[in-house]
């Protein structure tokens, strides 16, 4: 349900002090989990927050895998994370 989870959700919540946010999916995630990302991924580019994006990384509902995969998530934690930037 978009109204409740826009009311309720990350989305309700943020601010232009959110957090870098790396986001990661597959195309054959369901469809209202791309549509979530995407809605807040929109929402956080409008207040001109930092996010990345890694799509079709793997299969599931697990953490990306291969090397260069791998990497991008670590230069992003050390970016971000890390380093405090």
């Amino acid at each position: 349900n978009r109204e409740v989870w826009e009311r309720k959700g990350a989305s309700f919540f943020l601010q232009k002090d959110a957090a870098p946010t790396l986001f990661f999916y597959n195309r054959d995630d369901e469809a209202y989990y791309q549509d979530q990302v995407h809605h807040l991924q929109t929402k956080m580019d409008k207040l001109g927050l930092v996010t990345k994006t890694m799509i079709d990384y793997g299969h599931g509902h697990a953490i990306p895998q291969s090397e260069g995969q791998l990497k991008t998530l670590y230069d992003f934690w050390s970016l971000y994370l890390i380093k405090g930037n």
